[in-house]
């Protein structure tokens, strides 16, 4: 299964989570957000950030699960 996460350019090289509170997770949870497509992967960082830029600031990170 492959799954899709977009984050900004200079964290798209390693699978980190910040530990930062979000909204699933509390303080020091380390957690990576995940959509089951692009779009979905999309949507979700839209509506977090309220809006994006449509430059090279962000990448796109494709993760297999077995």
């Amino acid at each position: 299964m492959l799954v899709f996460n977009i984050r900004k350019a200079r964290y798209s090289k390693s699978l980190q989570a910040s530990g930062v509170a979000n909204r699933w997770n509390k303080n020091d949870e380390f957690v990576i957000y995940t959509g089951s497509s692009r779009a979905l992967s999309t949507l979700e960082l839209v509506v977090h950030r309220s809006s994006i830029s449509i430059d090279n600031s962000y990448k796109l990170l494709v993760i297999e699960i077995d």
